[in-house]
Formats: C-alpha cells, structure tokens, sequence
C-alpha cells in the first residue's frame, strides 16, 4: 500500500520492529489460542519495544500520528487479535484518559 511513504522515518522504524517481534513470539502465542489464555508476557515484549503510549508525547511515549499508531497497532493485529485488543485498549483508551485527564 506505500505507507511507509506516509509515516515518519520513527515510525517506520517503530511498525518494523514491532512486526519483528510479533513474528518472533508468534509460536509462543499460539499455545495461548488453543488454551484462550492471555499471554502477559508480552507486556515485558511491549516494553522492550518503547511503544506504550503511543500518541502520548512525553513520559517516555513515542508521540506518533494517528496513522503512525495505527501501523504499530496493524503489526500486532495482523499476527493475534486478541493481544491487539489487549494493547489498545490499555493505551489508546486507558493511556489517552490519564494523559488528557490525569496531573
């Protein structure tokens, strides 16, 4: 689709790794699947990655674009859906309510 051409040379940087990752860890992930249990464990992959947060500029966050978040977030729904939905709704809603609310 060219959206690379789209996306900052961070974020590229950021889609890419997380793309890694996700490839690396996929047989892991699959034991989760046939078990329908959450693999925590990749809280710590998130973390390793620098990508909480997302679009939240400071504190450690990567301050991406709309579309720069959403590339992040295609790389990890694309290979399992439900860490997908895990790791949204713990930064694009949980994140993004203390980041515009919180002091």
């Amino acid at each position: 689709m060219g959206l690379d051409n789209k996306l900052s040379e961070k974020a590229v940087a950021f889609r890419k790794a997380t793309g890694k990752a996700m490839d690396e860890i996929d047989d892991k992930l699959a034991a989760h699947i046939e078990e329908g249990s959450m693999p925590f464990w990749v809280i710590d992959k998130f973390k390793e990655l620098k990508i909480n947060g997302l679009n939240i500029k400071g504190y450690g966050s990567p301050g991406l674009s709309t579309v720069e978040m959403g590339s992040v977030l295609f790389e990890i729904g694309k290979r399992d859906g439900s860490v997908g939905t895990f790791f949204l709704v713990h930064n694009a809603i949980g994140m993004a309510v203390i980041d515009a609310l919180g002091d």
